[in-house]
């Protein structure tokens, strides 16, 4: 076990979503970092819905990746902020790469990826996000960390950035 905030940054990348219980583990990293990383698939999204809700089936990444929590990008900030108590410093919204979007594509597997990339090129990312799924990466930290890490830069004769 490490003591509180003996770490300058944690990151947890592509992790919450295959936790039963994300809101532990964001506590835990926020404990002993004074900032973390928090980098998330963002696939509550207009085309899931019309997969699970119209179709009956299942999300893809559920056998695929073996995610158990599905967030939007108002979900996520909404999970960070008021189900962790965090404050979100910086966010991104990444569009999956075309490597992604066509790694082990063959034959008419090829349209999908296609498809996605003519609407990335068109539609703002804003838009896209909502339609298709995303990664999301978020930059946070505990309230009080900024004054812990100011206070500790005092104290090693530092200047916090």
């Amino acid at each position: 076990m490490f003591r509180d905030s003996v770490f300058d940054v944690a990151i947890l990348t592509h992790v919450v979503e295959h936790l039963d219980d994300p809101a532990s583990a964001l506590r835990e990293a926020s404990r002993v970092a004074f900032f973390f990383i928090d980098a998330a698939t963002t696939e509550k999204v207009l085309s899931n819905v019309v997969r699970t809700k119209i179709l009956g089936r299942p999300y893809a990444s559920i056998a695929g990746a073996g995610h158990v929590q599905f967030w939007s990008q108002r979900s996520v900030v909404k999970f960070l902020e008021q189900g962790c108590g965090l404050r979100i410093l910086e966010r991104h919204c990444d569009l999956l790469s075309k490597d992604s979007e066509y790694y082990g594509k063959k034959g008419l597997g090829l349209a999908k990826p296609f498809f996605k990339g003519v609407l990335k090129s068109l539609l703002p990312t804003a838009v896209y996000s909502r339609l298709l799924t995303t990664h999301a990466t978020f930059l946070c930290c505990r309230p009080e960390a900024r004054i812990q890490l100011a206070n500790s830069a005092i104290k090693q004769d530092r200047v916090p950035a």
